[in-house]
């Protein structure tokens, strides 16, 4: 008997938790030039239904970004707390709640800039900490360095050492 209203209780928990999850995501919602680079427009996109409350002192992060020079916050509640070369955090300094009430996932854009020197995207990290949703990690698209395949560095050192081998037969 003990162990059916344990898997009761453990159901209920489980049905109830599931309505407080995340499924939240931080979009890249556009690019502009800038005569420095690109500013990079970041939006939070919501699943149908969802709801998140930003209290004070909730943020949202991004990292693994390459060439930051600045971060600046389109909305009145976030305001920029860390600003690194490969890093911003966006800390809430009130209250907000964002809501979903339609079939399709819905994106609020432009709640964040990222102004950056390098014009390349590919996958940066995201971090939203509520208290009271808790936090969603994923990636996003953003401005990051491109990485060399191997068979390209193979390439260039191949070529390197023929352009010496060269130079030494010309010389002797």
């Amino acid at each position: 008997m003990r162990k059916k209203h344990a898997h009761i209780l453990a159901l209920v928990l489980l049905l109830v938790g599931s309505q407080f999850s995340l499924a939240s995501s931080i979009t890249l919602t556009g690019t502009s030039a800038r005569v420095f680079g690109e500013v990079y427009e970041y939006g939070l996109t919501l699943s149908p239904g969802e709801t998140i409350d930003f209290m004070p002192n909730d943020f949202v992060a991004l990292s693994g970004l390459s060439g930051v020079i600045d971060a600046a916050s389109n909305d009145s509640v976030f305001s920029v707390d860390f600003v690194s070369s490969s890093e911003a955090i966006f800390v809430a300094h009130g209250f907000q709640s964002l809501s979903n009430g339609t079939s399709n996932a819905l994106t609020f854009p432009n709640l964040f800039d990222i102004a950056s020197t390098v014009l390349t995207t590919g996958s940066v990290d995201f971090e939203i900490d509520t208290v009271l949703q808790g936090a969603v990690t994923g990636t996003a698209q953003g401005p990051t360095t491109a990485i060399p395949e191997p068979a390209s560095l193979l390439l260039l050192g191949a070529g390197l050492l023929g352009l010496g081998v060269m130079r030494r037969n010309l010389r002797g």
